[in-house]
């Protein structure tokens, strides 16, 4: 439990300030294969699933092919129906992924069987993967990925939030290389 004192605002900008080692790193090598990337693919559950969706959704208005992978509910309850759940991303990755893609998996717990198996197809195919995930253990997620994004908590509120500025980040990040500005 947190000190009575400290507000949301207050616990979300101390776990962004501790997790800023693994952040900064990771948002430039991420921000800078973008633009190498074929297509970028986004995938999570739940909260994670939405800010999928958020991330490529701004990345598309970039110009960049970006498809969240948990938008095409057809696609998903077929797959969920016919095989399990736990292949759907899995799926999804076999069918449309390619060496020269970026799978980009947002997970707080970073223990979604989904995300995992997905994150393994896109390693055995060759595509540079990407963890979103936060800091609890055990976290699959955070080891098989080639590039690490991890918040420093284990609150999944502060994990979603921390997401989203991950994600708006990398954006800067890539708007100021390109000098473009969308606003």
């Amino acid at each position: 439990m947190w000190p009575p004192t400290m507000t949301y605002l207050d616990l979300v900008a101390e776990t962004l300030s501790k997790s800023r080692g693994c952040l900064d790193s990771g948002i430039d090598n991420v921000a800078a294969f973008l633009d190498d990337a074929v297509r970028i693919y986004t995938l999570g559950n739940g909260g994670s699933a939405a800010t999928a969706e958020h991330f490529a959704s701004d990345l598309a208005r970039r110009g960049l092919p970006a498809m969240a992978l948990g938008s095409n509910t057809a696609f998903l309850t077929a797959v969920g129906n016919d095989v399990g759940y736990g292949s759907v991303f899995e799926k999804a990755v076999a069918t449309f992924c390619t060496p020269k893609d970026m799978v980009v998996a947002f997970s707080g717990s970073g223990r979604s069987t989904n995300v995992i198996k997905a994150v393994i197809k896109a390693k055995k195919i060759g595509a540079l993967t990407v963890g979103v995930t936060g800091s609890g253990s055990p976290n699959p997620l955070r080891v098989i990925v080639d590039i690490t994004l991890d918040v420093d908590t284990r609150d999944q509120n502060q994990i979603e939030d921390v997401h989203a500025i991950v994600c708006h980040a990398i954006l800067d990040t890539w708007d100021r290389k390109h000098q473009q500005g969308l606003f």
